[in-house]
């Protein structure tokens, strides 16, 4: 039966498309009125290594990620290793690559929790129906989306909108591959049985799909930003990203400096003459900023600095989150002065905090 909640998760390795799939997966799904909360995982990497994208979607208000999955879709064998044992019982694991070999230790997982496995030579498949290679990423995409019996039109309907930019002939191709997917011989009736995904809601919400920094730039937007000064940290530079983005629609000056202690003060010059600024940054460019805050402190500037942070201990790990700057934030500069730590907690409150942290700083 219909449950309130369903989990499917991405598994490859960084720099193969996961992070795309899993955005058009999140736009498509959303789509048809559902409520979802996405969760990238990635290596410090620019390619090599395993990455994951798990998307949790609802006719309910969800604000977190399950522990586990539903569907396990899988792009690379080192990936299946990884996230095998994420899969609930009964759940369906679904790759393209031959190489995949189960240890005895795995195939009596799978036995045990009665894990469906499903093979699926998508790169073929992808190249008979007149794509390339690549485009397997989107056959498997298709064969998802059939075993969660949504419509294809819908899928394609985003996959035109992500690809827009690259021209007809790319999207024709890829709208190939995905109708390929979707129709191909090899998908089974029975695998559907496996698959209890919530009713649709009975009114679609108008709202968009944002990241946590998305959020924050925008409430930096609204409470009048005019300047962002930045040195490119993970996870905050997305931040600077979004901002660079859109600084032709929004006038806000955008400028990258030659380090975070640069970055910092830059903010708090601007703030010193009246203008909004801001800057962001992670654990370790934030302790490079300490006499900057200092300094802020005793001449009574105000100063507003995004700490994004990493789990610990020392500089943490880059691509995955935690709260372990917050007394590093509670207790940063010299000396005691008038200072506010906001936490945010969802959505929603990066884009109301970011604001409330301006009025704050300003009193």
């Amino acid at each position: 039966m219909p449950t309130n909640r369903y989990c499917i998760k991405l598994g490859g390795e960084s720099g193969q498309g996961i992070n795309t799939l899993g955005i058009l997966l999140s736009k498509a799904i959303k789509s048809l009125g559902y409520d979802i909360f996405s969760y990238r995982e990635y290596p410090s990497l620019i390619k090599g290594g395993v990455a994951s994208y798990q998307i949790d979607f609802s006719n309910k208000y969800i604000s977190s990620s399950s522990q586990n999955c539903n569907i396990l879709t899988i792009l690379d064998p080192e990936a299946v290793h990884e996230y095998l044992h994420s899969l609930n019982p009964n759940g369906i694991l679904l790759y393209d690559d031959s190489k995949v070999e189960f240890s005895p230790e795995e195939q009596g997982w799978i036995t045990q929790n009665q894990i469906h496995v499903i093979y699926l030579d998508s790169e073929k498949i992808a190249v008979e129906a007149g794509g390339s290679s690549i485009m397997a990423n989107i056959v498997m995409t298709s064969f998802l989306w059939k075993l969660l019996g949504f419509n294809p039109n819908d899928l394609a309907n985003i996959v035109k909108e992500i690809f827009a930019s690259k021209g007809e002939e790319i999207i024709n191709k890829n709208i190939l591959c995905l109708n390929a997917g979707y129709n191909t011989s090899e998908f089974k009736e029975e695998y559907t049985q496996k698959t209890y995904i919530p009713n649709l809601p009975s009114e679609k919400k108008d709202s968009k799909i944002l990241t946590g920094n998305d959020a924050i730039a925008l409430g930096a937007i609204s409470a009048g930003v005019r300047a962002y000064y930045g040195y490119p940290m993970t996870p905050a530079t997305s931040i600077f990203k979004y901002l660079g983005n859109t600084y032709k629609e929004t006038g806000i000056l955008i400028k990258q400096a030659e380090s975070e202690i640069t970055a910092v003060q830059m903010a708090m010059g601007s703030m010193a003459m009246g203008t909004r600024a801001l800057t962001a940054t992670s654990g370790g460019g934030f302790d490079l900023m300490q006499e900057t805050i200092s300094c802020a402190g005793i001449t009574e500037t105000p100063l507003v600095i995004v700490l994004a942070q990493r789990i610990g201990a020392g500089t943490g790990v880059p691509t995955w989150t935690g709260s372990s700057d917050i007394h590093t934030a509670v207790k940063s500069g010299h000396g005691e002065f008038p200072k506010a730590v906001l936490c945010v907690s969802d959505i929603q409150s990066g884009y109301i905090l970011i604001q409330q942290a301006f009025n704050i700083a300003e009193t």
